[in-house]
């Protein structure tokens, strides 16, 4: 076995929801890069789940991976993300007491070991959705880039502040303009996160249960008849809904709902785990309404995608379907 000593301490605990790429640059960055791991292409020391995700889900094929330190913070705990067909899925790699590593039910007597199973061996590897991936292609951290750059030819403010704004007062405190919330500035940003696998979803008119393919990506979340369908029913917006919650008026186990200002949608999953995680991801990508400042903000960032709905104070339901777009839920049955 590799035993390494000293190997916990490579790593400092961060907060566990919150890791992004400037708290990742804080860490010890001789320790990261003196990582065992390191002796692989494919890992990436400073990567967070955000940015693998960005990288895999549109730069990388089905079967790519690669490895990075796990965004919870937890000691000795690394992540593979896993490109799937339109979705990407983490897996955890961990560094036990006893010197070896751990993926899945299989133990690992050395880095080496580890490296040779998954560039040699090509393992298939799934999660509670059933879905399962050959992991093919190792995602190097080693990229040749280019070095062009835009000549900037226009330039000019959109916003002018008044004379006085900026003048030097003599006050210690900071000036009007800087005080304004990061939040007012932006955009709402939802994670990346994606997902993809079979649910059974309730039909609106004629309250039947059918199994559909659904795939979350960004704040979409779209179904289709079948995985190999290509053309999809339905794709629903998620920035527009008010709660995702589990359900128990259904009567079927591990329900959810997704609830729209104009309808509320009905799912279930196979197995309590897999019930969680969709739970959990979509959870993330509703956005809080916590005030009409916010929502206005949001209406104006992107102006033409929803309309105001004067009575809830919140956009109405954007739905597209067969490749026509609605600004409310249409009439068609049961799909």
């Amino acid at each position: 076995g590799c035993k390494m000593t000293g190997h916990e301490s490579r790593f400092s605990s961060a907060s566990a929801h919150m890791s992004t790429s400037l708290t990742r640059s804080r860490q010890d960055t001789g320790a990261l890069l003196n990582d065992p791991m390191m002796i692989m292409k494919w890992y990436h020391p400073f990567l967070t789940r955000h940015a693998a995700e960005c990288m895999l889900i549109d730069n990388a094929p089905e079967g790519s991976y690669l490895l990075r330190p796990s965004s919870t913070g937890i000691i000795n705990e690394y992540a593979l993300s896993v490109k799937y067909s339109n979705s990407v899925q983490h897996m955890k790699v961990t560094f036990l007491p006893d010197g070896r590593y751990r993926f899945g039910e299989s133990n690992f007597d050395s880095v080496l070991r580890l490296k040779k199973h998954f560039e040699i061996e090509k393992p298939i590897v799934g999660g509670e959705s059933g879905i399962t991936v050959v992991l093919k292609y190792p995602y190097s951290r080693d990229i040749d880039e280019q070095h062009f750059y835009t000549e900037v030819h226009h330039h000019a403010v959109t916003n002018m502040l008044d004379d006085n704004t900026d003048s030097d007062t003599g006050s210690e405190e900071e000036p009007e303009w800087d005080k304004c919330d990061t939040l007012h500035r932006l955009p709402y940003v939802t994670p990346i996160s994606s997902r993809e696998g079979y649910l059974t979803k309730l039909g609106r008119i004629r309250k039947t249960w059918r199994v559909r393919w659904f795939i979350l990506r960004n704040t979409i979340l779209t179904y289709y008849k079948t995985k190999q369908s290509s053309k999809p029913i339905r794709s629903i917006d998620l920035m527009n809904a008010t709660s995702v919650n589990h359900e128990t008026s259904t009567g079927k186990d591990y329900c959810f709902s997704v609830v729209m200002p104009r309808r509320t949608f009905y799912f279930y999953a196979n197995n309590a785990e897999d019930c969680e995680q969709w739970v959990e991801l979509l959870k993330s990508k509703v956005i809080p309404w916590k005030s009409s400042r916010n929502l206005e903000e949001i209406n104006m960032w992107e102006p033409g995608r929803r309309r105001q709905d004067s009575t809830e104070n919140r956009p109405l339901e954007s739905i597209s379907e067969n490749g026509a777009t609605y600004s409310v839920v249409d009439q068609s049955t049961n799909i």
